[in-house]
């Protein structure tokens, strides 16, 4: 679709089958989550936990340990107007306390477009092409497209040679990369996993919001929710206490924490997860009715029991006494596993994240098997809206 010409890019004729609005053909989707299923209230770092639990919470945290042989977990429970759990622990952790967040942090990104957008600084069905006129299928694809996955955009973690040359790339690089792909599909007819699709929206929010991507994570998300231990990275950034990746037990450097740029550049502990994670359900950064919509249209992922929204996800877990619903979002790099999500039924929150290639959601089902073992609910809970 581009070609280059004396280092500059040239738009190649339109594929006049993506040129109109084109129906989704892919796997059936989910039924929408409703805004009664939202939490009402973020969890309250200053809010007593109830400490009979936290001990359990430890212990169970020293077995997954302890079983995993975890080179490091950062892991935290908290509850809608009550307190937080929160802990590091791992085999060789040597002091670090934050870990990075790999695709977590699409939901931060989805929630500044989310904003923009309630500003009416930006629509869900602007065409790429106002910023981007000269990617592939730009005129047809839209913003609500790049934040679910829909726009047909390749993404960059898919080409070979990426893949075997390590090391930074600048968005510009990423999206190139895409770009000399070419599509993957119409946009809107199908679903694919698109990193290049949030570097994208990543650039965009730079133009709107003024400043680097990383300043507006701080300004919009980590400031307003005193969120002191996070870090959104700034191009080539690496942070004190940082954990470093694991594979097969050995530190490795293969991944460049701040080459994901607008699909997760996060690096925090895992009581900042849960902070922002509930802050966000909760409405306290985007209107309820805004939040409640990013789980109206739903797409599923990888063949799977889990599907995609406007930059966030449900699972539909299994279990023994009945399934259960989780909202929330996943993410993975190598040697990186990270997930953050909410219990519907249990009304409770929980985040956890490895520096190794551990399975993060099954870490958050131990923490939530004691917290449904715990003889009473261990704080107050309020009544939901």
């Amino acid at each position: 679709m581009l070609a280059s010409v004396a280092g500059g890019l040239f738009l190649a004729p339109p594929d006049p089958r993506c040129a109109e609005p084109a129906s989704y053909v892919g796997p059936a989707r989910r039924a929408a989550v409703g805004i009664d299923d939202l939490p009402s209230a973020a969890p309250d770092p200053q809010a007593p936990f109830d400490a009979a639990l936290a001990a359990r919470l430890d212990a169970a945290l020293a077995t997954l340990v302890s079983e995993t042989k975890a080179a490091g977990i950062t892991a935290a429970v908290g509850f809608p107007g009550g307190g937080l759990w929160s802990r590091t622990a791992g085999t060789t952790t040597d002091r670090a306390t934050r870990f990075h967040w790999a695709s977590v942090g699409k939901s931060v990104t989805a929630a500044i477009v989310g904003q923009l957008v309630h500003e009416g600084r930006l629509r869900f069905d602007d065409s790429l092409a106002k910023w981007f006129p000269e990617f592939p299928d730009a005129r047809s694809i839209r913003i609500d497209q790049l934040l679910k996955h829909t726009s047909g955009a390749f993404s960059f973690q898919n080409d070979l040679v990426f893949q075997k040359k390590h090391g930074y790339r600048t968005p510009a690089e990423l999206v190139a990369i895409a770009a000399e792909h070419g599509p993957d599909f119409c946009p809107g007819t199908n679903w694919s996993y698109s990193n290049t699709g949030y570097v994208l929206l990543a650039q965009i929010i730079e133009k709107l919001d003024g400043r680097p991507y990383h300043e507006s994570v701080r300004a919009r998300i980590l400031g307003p929710l005193k969120l002191d231990r996070a870090v959104a990275l700034a191009p080539k950034q690496r942070v004190d206490r940082m954990a470093t990746p694991s594979i097969d037990g050995q530190p490795s450097d293969m991944f460049v924490p701040s080459l994901p740029f607008g699909a997760g550049v996060l690096v925090a502990d895992a009581e900042a997860l849960v902070r922002f994670w509930g802050a966000f359900l909760a409405g306290d950064l985007l209107p309820r009715q805004q939040v409640a919509a990013a789980f109206g249209d739903l797409y599923p992922m990888f063949g799977q029991p889990t599907f995609y929204g406007r930059g966030v996800m449900v699972y539909d877990v299994p279990a023994t006494e009945g399934a259960r619903v989780w909202l929330g979002h996943s993410g993975g790099a190598p040697g990186i596993k990270a997930a953050v999500v909410y219990d519907i039924k249990a009304r409770v929150f929980i985040a956890a994240a490895f520096n190794s290639d551990l399975p993060a959601e099954a870490a958050a089902y131990r923490l939530l098997s004691v917290v449904l073992a715990a003889p009473s609910a261990p704080v107050p809970m309020p009544t939901e809206n």
